[in-house]
């Protein structure tokens, strides 16, 4: 196999796919399978073109270009999709194609013996060596590019969930983000049902990663995903839960530091936890003492087995209070006209946020049991909060400020 017959050869394909598709990159990559007697050549691109040849990065067979060596002996079992039937043989070339201007700038060739680049030059393809390198003027695809270690990570299993770790600048974002193009891949031929690229948050920690983060979701088709810093995101669920004006307040109170402190610890997630489950089990004492008036245990009986949080479950109680009372007569409406107000009134309860906090984040004894602090901290955590809760508010209810 002449390198520098390959070059060329590839070059003229990329301009007449290029054409044809009206497409600046329209493959990045190439494999060679010998199956039996007969060569097989694909090619590898963002997306899958079967009428040349072309196949998505995400489909099984470009596995053999991530996953394998060259040389390597490879089966491709029944399982696999419509149009590539079982078939086993040898991975014997790959290529990785770097481009510009609608034609190849550079061709990575791996073949059994070695591996070669190819560069463009003024008078054609010539082989780059130790005494022949330039500076590349095309960047290759960052797909071609990726390690098998890499390409493992994005198309791991959909049943777990995935922790992808490493130094600064070792492509975690971009692993991060092929991984969910490859989770939102819609293969007409996959059994797996595809995740709704509408359903996925990508939370970033600041705006200039979120900016470059937001140039890439385009060419991965997840323009639909929703993008947020993690601070625009949590503040967005304050606005949401809050039902008001929302402004933010840099005005120091007295304990902030060791206030902010606390509650960024692991433990205040077990304890909201452990307060919600108790605020759950003080409604049940509720809903017993309102409904029983009422005759209405069946009504608490379905609500204790209902699914989901519980502030759904009250909102799904409460429309069908409301609706089974439309269609009653006479003392059977009057009693289910009490059980929907009951339902209203525990609707509200629980929705009580500010109060909620108050409660959760003075309650020293509680605190303590989940929290790692000293009596003192716990006292300036409660007395940092109620300042800054109460601050514009009655002895009765708290201030407008969270």
């Amino acid at each position: 196999m002449d390198p520098g017959a390959i070059a060329p050869r590839l070059d003229a394909d990329f301009r007449t796919t290029c054409a044809a598709l009206d497409r600046d990159e329209p493959w990045f990559g190439t494999i060679e399978v010998q199956v039996a007697d007969k060569a097989r050549a694909y090619r590898i691109g963002k997306d899958r073109f079967p009428d040349h040849r072309i196949i998505d990065w995400r489909h099984p067979l470009a596995r053999l270009y991530y996953d394998h060596a060259v040389g390597e002996e490879f089966e491709l079992d029944d399982r696999a999709p419509r149009g590539f039937i079982a078939m086993e043989g040898v991975l014997a070339s790959t290529t990785a194609v770097a481009s510009r201007a609608r034609g190849v700038d550079r061709v990575d060739i791996r073949i059994p013996s070695r591996k070669v680049a190819v560069v463009a030059g003024p008078t054609g393809f010539e082989v780059e060596g130790a005494s022949r390198r330039r500076p590349q003027a095309g960047l290759p695809e960052v797909l071609a590019l990726l390690t098998p270690e890499q390409y493992r990570l994005i198309t791991a299993s959909r049943k777990n969930p995935l922790i992808v770790q490493g130094r600064a600048g070792s492509g975690k974002t971009s692993i991060a983000l092929h991984r969910v193009a490859w989770l939102t891949y819609a293969d007409e031929d996959s059994a797996e049902a595809p995740v709704d690229p509408a359903k996925v948050l990508i939370v970033m920690f600041n705006k200039a990663l979120s900016l470059f983060v937001k140039s890439a979701l385009t060419p991965l088709k997840l323009e639909a995903a929703t993008l947020d810093t993690f601070h625009g995101w949590a503040l967005s669920k304050v606005v949401r839960a809050y039902r008001g004006d929302v402004k933010m307040e840099t005005k120091p109170h007295k304990g902030h530091e060791v206030a902010s402190t606390l509650k960024k610890q692991a433990g205040i997630l077990r304890a909201i936890d452990a307060f919600v489950a108790r605020q759950k089990r003080a409604l049940e004492v509720w809903l017993t003492e309102k409904l029983a008036p009422y005759k209405a245990k069946d009504w608490l009986d379905r609500l204790k087995a209902a699914p989901g949080p519980i502030l759904r479950q009250l909102v799904a109680m409460r429309s069908q209070a409301l609706a089974a009372r439309d269609l009653a007569r006479g003392a059977e409406y009057r009693r289910l006209d009490q059980v929907h107000t009951v339902f209203e009134a525990a609707v509200k309860r629980m929705t009580q946020y500010k109060e909620e906090l108050l409660k959760l984040l003075t309650d020293e004894a509680f605190l303590g049991d989940h929290l790692t602090a000293t009596p003192a901290e716990l006292a300036t955590l409660a007395a940092y909060q109620r300042a800054l809760q109460n601050e514009g508010g009655t002895e009765r209810r708290p201030g407008p400020s969270i």
